[in-house]
């Protein structure tokens, strides 16, 4: 085994920001298995909150949070509260333009809606796997494997 990966000592959390509940629902199924926590937060007032009180390790949030520049205002959080923690974010737009934004936001991935749990996965186990060096093998489906 590689000296530089090890096993968590406690569960990972992934907060998980976005007013869609049948989405932010299809993120926090996908994502309860092994190690991994999510909590839920339907604003990024609420997704606020939680960055500046718990110790999360990953933050999955739609781009289209609020009308207003409410996804800034999470990112700009999120590296405050976060520094090290990877952000996937997600849009029902498509297009190159949100994409840019999303990488100029220092975003590990872009996932387009409608979300597919094996893509899903996939992303959380990277994000997670290169960001804090952890074995995911024993946590199933996050090992990157038969991700659909």
């Amino acid at each position: 085994m590689n000296a530089h990966i090890h096993k968590p000592e406690r569960r990972l959390c992934i907060l998980v920001s976005d007013r869609d509940e049948e989405s932010r629902g299809r993120i926090v199924s996908a994502l309860e298995a092994g190690y991994l926590k999510a909590l839920e937060a339907p604003t990024e007032q609420e997704a606020l909150m939680i960055t500046k009180s718990e110790h999360c390790d990953l933050l999955i949030a739609d781009m289209q949070i609020s009308a207003d520049d409410g996804i800034e205002m999470l990112m700009d959080a999120w590296k405050l509260c976060q520094p090290s923690a990877p952000a996937i974010l997600t849009s029902w737009e498509r297009g190159l333009s949100v994409r840019r934004w999303a990488l100029a936001h220092d975003a590990f991935a872009f996932l387009p809606k409608p979300l597919r749990e094996g893509s899903v996965k996939l992303a959380v186990g990277k994000a997670l796997c290169r960001w804090n060096s952890f074995d995911l093998s024993d946590a199933g489906t996050f090992s990157g494997q038969g991700a659909s």
